[in-house]
């Protein structure tokens, strides 16, 4: 996220200037650059911070401008700057990589994100004016500063509360202001129409055929080389995983992995660090070992989360950034993609539906009328899916990318993506349409990622992973019987607690978290069950070791709760710290609205069960 954009259609008397300019105190960080452009009832303003990115972000002039957050990727050629208007609706399913960007002219102005869908395009659409920005908290203040209602939207938060981040909805921590779907565009006008419109390029059917994979092979070299040509330094996560492995054979494919620093955020004695300092070394890379985060003052950390991923991400996953600002980080987080969610073709859509939120019911924090709303509306998401040619095979595949993928990185990369660029090469559009053409047995066996990594550089493609390996069934069937696949994975000498760091947040800071716990069982009562706050707050203090006989009588009265906190309590911590997260962002809300607003609107605001 290389930049904030925020644009602005006036359908009042009020100067979209001045509308747009209320923006700027929202900002997550201070710019380098700034750019304004107006037209008619139009204003844009393009907020800069590192530039980093190897082809321009913004080009304007008293005409147009055009802006684009995050990075491109050209499918043939150099690109050297962001779409025009004309060219950016066709651009969200021609040119790859992840991006959210707008185009202006003197008849409308544009906005849209690409197919990859994790930096996101936001909409508030009112009698005053019609906003769009890739950030929330700019549309937040220019509600409060033009006296509009500024209620948290309790429907988005049961959902987070429920998966860790918002899923079949378009909804936000505020109402009113709706995230656009991947592909889908908003063109506000000149004339004061606002149309919308909707690209779905991976949702029907597709016959299984042949594929080029040696043409996906140089094109997925191709991307890493334009990765390169920045003259920014580069950093790149070295695991164990076949991801990771993904994205050094397209280094290892040019040969020049010289000025590239490897890095990884593991124990000495975990595979993922022992298989990637072995890799490192075979490139010639610098590689550097991270510490686990630490978080002794947890109160401040969640404020921080909130301020940057807009409330919409559980702290449970938050993160701070492993690098400088004006670096490009490059990662493999979006091979999961090409990676079968799903072996049990046999389960029909209600128990699609049922399954894809069976992973967070541990607690059951949120109210039950609502979690059965939730599964009702990931049934209509899936009959949206058959409508378009989708088979129930793909749903899980669909659900990780159109779901996880666009809320719970995209949140995350409103905070990484601050400082630097955060890229995954290994995203192509046309090949995840090719992904989805494979037979099951080829999804289920990661072939996507033995093909192409066996072409780009088959020494890598023969090291083992880190608890894993290649399905020799599929080896064969792919024709590199050249390739020799380490018969065995790399174990951990010792596992680490993964949730180590929260642990000791909640050791750190129980008083906090028990207050702020005891908040939520109140602020938002119409979404949760009160009595599981009481478990979860129960929960917290044994995790953190510091259980009092009151919390051991309620873990007492709650039998399959205790069993739960005793042998797997992960679920249970992860409840407990998105309702961290939303009672954070109910908060930020009623600070901003005292700070900026006349109306006085309570947080409480009414959900629905079909919300």
């Amino acid at each position: 996220m290389s930049l904030t954009y925020i644009a602005v259609a006036s359908h009042s008397a009020l100067s979209p200037d001045a509308i747009v300019a209320d923006a700027a105190d929202a900002l997550p960080r201070a710019p380098q650059r700034t750019c304004a452009w107006s037209m008619g009832n139009l204003a844009a303003r393009v907020y800069e911070y590192d530039r980093v990115a190897w082809h321009e972000t913004v080009t304007s002039s008293p005409q147009a401008i055009s802006a684009v957050s995050g990075y491109m990727l050209a499918r043939t050629g150099s690109l050297t700057a962001p779409p025009s208007s004309r060219d950016l609706l066709e651009a969200c399913v021609t040119v790859d990589g992840e991006w959210s960007a707008i185009a202006g002219d003197e008849t409308a102005l544009l906005a849209v994100s690409s197919a990859a869908g994790t930096e996101h395009v936001y909409v508030d659409c009112n009698s005053t004016y019609t906003a769009v920005s890739n950030r929330c908290r700019p549309l937040w203040r220019l509600r409060a500063m033009q006296g509009l209602e500024l209620q948290a939207d309790l429907g988005s938060i049961a959902r987070l509360l429920h998966l860790g981040y918002p899923f079949c909805t378009g909804g936000t921590a505020v109402r009113g202001i709706e995230l656009l779907a991947p592909c889908e565009s908003i063109r506000l006008n000149r004339d004061g129409r606002v149309e919308r419109a909707t690209r779905r390029p991976l949702e029907g059917r597709r016959a299984h055929g042949a594929v080029d994979w040696q043409s996906h092979a140089m094109a997925a070299r191709q991307r890493m080389a334009d990765v390169y040509s920045s003259p920014a330094p580069i950093r790149a996560a070295v695991t164990g995983g076949k991801d990771s492995r993904l994205v050094m054979s397209m280094l290892d494919a040019l040969g020049a992995p010289g000025r590239v620093t490897g890095y990884i955020r593991a124990p000495e004695d975990h595979s993922d660090f022992i298989v990637g300092r072995s890799i490192a070394g075979m490139l010639g890379l610098r590689y550097e070992r991270l510490e686990p985060d630490e978080r002794s003052d947890l109160r401040s950390s969640v404020q921080r989360h909130v301020k940057f991923t807009e409330g919409m991400l559980s702290a449970w996953d938050m993160k701070d950034a492993v690098f400088p600002g004006g670096e490009i980080g490059v990662h493999g987080l979006l091979g999961e993609v090409y990676r079968r969610k799903q072996s049990d073709p046999s389960l029909s859509a209600d128990e699609l539906a049922e399954s894809l939120l069976a992973r967070r019911s541990a607690s059951r924090v949120v109210r039950q009328d609502l979690r059965r709303s939730h599964v009702r509306s990931v049934r209509s998401w899936i009959a949206e899916l058959e409508l378009q040619g989708a088979p129930l095979e793909h749903v899980q595949d669909l659900f990780y990318l159109r779901q996880r993928v666009t809320r719970w990185v995209g949140q995350a990369k409103l905070h990484d993506g601050l400082w630097g660029a955060h890229v995954n090469p290994v995203f192509a559009l046309p090949l995840l349409q090719d992904y989805y053409a494979l037979p099951l047995a080829d999804r289920l066996e990661e072939r996507v990622h033995f093909e192409l990594t066996a072409r780009l550089s088959p020494r890598l493609a023969a090291q083992p992973f880190a608890n894993a390996r290649y399905a020799p069934a599929m080896v064969q069937r792919s024709g590199h019987r050249d390739v020799t696949v380490a018969a065995a994975p790399v174990r951990s000498i010792s596992r680490q607690e993964h949730f180590l760091w929260r642990k000791a947040a909640l050791r750190h800071s129980l008083p906090w978290v028990r207050e702020q716990l005891d908040v939520a069982r109140h602020a938002l009562a119409e979404v949760v069950e009160p009595g599981r706050i009481d478990e979860l707050a129960a929960v917290a203090a044994h995790v953190a070791g510091s259980a009092s006989t009151r919390d051991a009588l309620k873990l007492a009265r709650a039998p399959r709760v205790l069993a739960t906190a005793m042998t797997n309590p992960t679920h249970l911590v992860m409840d407990v710290f998105s309702l961290l997260t939303a009672v954070a962002t109910l908060r930020e809300l009623d600070s901003l609205r005292r700070r900026e607003g006349p109306v006085g609107h309570s947080t409480r605001a009414p959900a629905s069960p079909a919300a």
